[in-house]
């Protein structure tokens, strides 16, 4: 701290204490802290509801991301299925060409 600083707070007093610390942003107004403290709340509030979104929206896309894989394989076991029907099948080897 400066001398003249040091020598402002011995002269002021209680009174001047309490000025300069308020000037120099230690000592705050109680409707400024206050105002702060709901700034605050809210803030931490919405955090806590974005959190909670981001966590239904991730399950929602693995959900999601379950439900194609499933969807893949299921069609991946008709596929399977239809050509070995047809590999059983006894087919022509070419198909007739034009008007039957």
């Amino acid at each position: 701290m400066s001398p003249d600083l040091v020598d402002l707070l011995l002269k002021g007093g209680p009174t001047g204490i309490v000025i300069v610390l308020f000037i120099l942003g230690w000592i705050y107004a109680k409707p400024a802290m206050d105002a702060k403290n709901e700034e605050i709340t809210y803030l931490k509030q919405a955090l806590a509801d974005e959190k909670a979104a981001h966590l239904v929206t991730r399950q929602t896309h693995a959900e999601e991301i379950r439900a194609g894989l499933a969807l893949s394989g299921e069609a991946a076991k008709t596929a399977v299925h239809l050509l070995t029907d047809l590999k059983s099948r006894d087919l022509p080897r070419e198909l007739p060409r034009g008007p039957v």
